[in-house]
């Protein structure tokens, strides 16, 4: 399990490599489509907006915090 490494921001596509997983079968564990992560990696579809239910499915599937996913960092919200 990867864990959140302070304020540095990781992103979907660095995570999901680092854990093994394809685009596929990130898919098939939190129930998004393959197009939808592709989206999210190549910055066709904003991470800073997906809904909190598609950050929870996709930080519960990498074991991450959500301010992994995110363009910001933590410290960029405070």
């Amino acid at each position: 399990m990867l864990k959140h490494r302070g304020d540095t921001n990781m992103g979907l596509r660095e995570i999901r490599k680092r854990e093994g997983l394809t685009q596929t079968r990130l898919a098939k564990l939190t129930g998004l489509s393959q197009p939808t992560i592709a989206q999210y990696e190549n910055g066709t579809m904003n991470p800073n907006r997906m809904t909190l239910l598609t950050a929870r499915k996709l930080c519960d599937a990498l074991g991450c915090s959500p301010w992994d996913l995110l363009e910001q960092d933590e410290a960029s919200y405070a």
